[in-house]
């Protein structure tokens, strides 16, 4: 197991401690290198299926997911602090932090996040063949991880958006329904 791995996930706890904006999308990726993708690594390591192609494939699964999930928590991030969004997308999109204080999302900002969304969506569908790449008893964890992920920017998608007044979740409901994808192998989308 490669130690620096480890050094990854303490250095991005370290730099979440005292780094709370993003300059650059290329910076936020940084951060998710630290602190996403060694999880996936870690695990190909210990099913003895880390190779140069699933590597690669579960640093987008495991990008996209941190990904999804910042973008699912905007306010809650605003609220502690936080701002995910890179300043260049903000400012790209003319939205400004005090439009994430207002707990509305106005067409700006929407455009922004459905820029966002289709962003890590497509780090999740590239990382869809990691599953066929790995032995069969991780096979399902990988799947339904990047199910659920893809399953929340539909669940962004269904409310146009609009994180700032309302937090998309997977229901017990929608966690059965990729359970199941997960075990048949069905579900991704092109």
């Amino acid at each position: 197991m490669p130690p620096e791995l480890f050094h990854d996930l303490i250095s991005a706890f370290e730099r979440d401690q005292r780094q709370t904006r993003y300059e650059t999308y290329a910076d936020l990726q940084s951060y998710c290198v630290q602190s996403a993708n060694p999880v996936g690594r870690i695990l190909l390591h210990l099913a003895d299926a880390a190779n140069d192609e699933t590597l690669r494939l579960s640093d987008n699964v495991c990008t996209g997911l941190q990904l999804i999930n910042f973008w699912q928590d905007v306010h809650r991030d605003w609220q502690i602090g936080r701002v995910y969004l890179p300043q260049e997308d903000l400012n790209r999109y003319d939205v400004c932090e005090n439009d994430l204080a207002t707990g509305r999302s106005t067409p700006a900002f929407q455009r922004l996040l459905a820029f966002q969304v289709d962003r890590a969506e497509q780090l999740l569908l590239s990382g869809g063949p990691l599953a066929q790449q790995v032995p069969r008893n991780i096979r399902f964890d990988i799947r339904l991880f990047a199910l659920g992920g893809l399953h929340l920017c539909d669940k962004i998608r269904q409310i146009d958006h609009r994180v700032l007044e309302q937090r998309p979740k997977l229901s017990k409901a929608d966690l059965l329904s990729l359970a199941w994808k997960a075990t048949t192998g069905t579900g991704f989308r092109k």
